[in-house]
């Protein structure tokens, strides 16, 4: 996460500062495929006092992720949703805060990059302003433009890459 929050900074620092009071939780800044325990929303909505949207599979990790912001007093700035984002279409309504969001973040397995990466590529042609954030997995270079990394390799952590555009 300390290597996350410096490489996220110009991007959702500045959509705070367009961002107004009327934004609400269905027009958040960063999205979290593959949420999990929705530790990245929660810290990522607490450093920046954004909104958050995260999206997971289970049920099991959607509801822990919600327990969660309620602990951490981000429940007012996070959003966690029980959905299969491989099935997401471009016009669907599930769809919608990809095409509003700053930020989307993805720590998730090869597999599910090759599935998701369509959508990813539709919804960007329609939010230029878009950038998609992967960690330790990727997709290959010849794929996208990157415009930021990270590259490190310890501990398990194998860097960080922000996406301008997918092919």
């Amino acid at each position: 996460m300390e290597r996350l929050i410096p490489l996220l900074e110009p991007y959702l620092s500045l959509s705070l500062s367009t961002t107004t009071t009327t934004t609400t939780t269905t027009d958040p800044q960063f999205v979290d495929i593959g949420s999990g325990d929705g530790r990245v929303c929660v810290t990522v909505s607490k450093h920046f006092t954004c909104h958050s949207l995260g999206i997971d599979v289970t049920d099991l990790c959607t509801n822990r992720a919600k327990q969660l912001s309620v602990e951490e007093k981000t429940s007012h700035l996070t959003t966690f949703l029980t959905l299969d984002a491989t099935a997401l279409k471009l016009d669907s309504d599930e769809c919608g805060p990809l095409k509003c969001a700053r930020i989307v973040y993805l720590f998730v397995f090869p597999s599910l990059l090759k599935e998701i990466k369509k959508i990813l590529k539709e919804v960007m042609s329609v939010n230029e302003g878009l950038r998609v954030v992967t960690q330790n997995y990727h997709f290959e270079d010849d794929e996208g433009e990157i415009e930021a990394e990270v590259e490190v390799e310890d501990d398990g952590f194998k860097g960080l890459k922000i996406w301008k555009r997918l092919y």
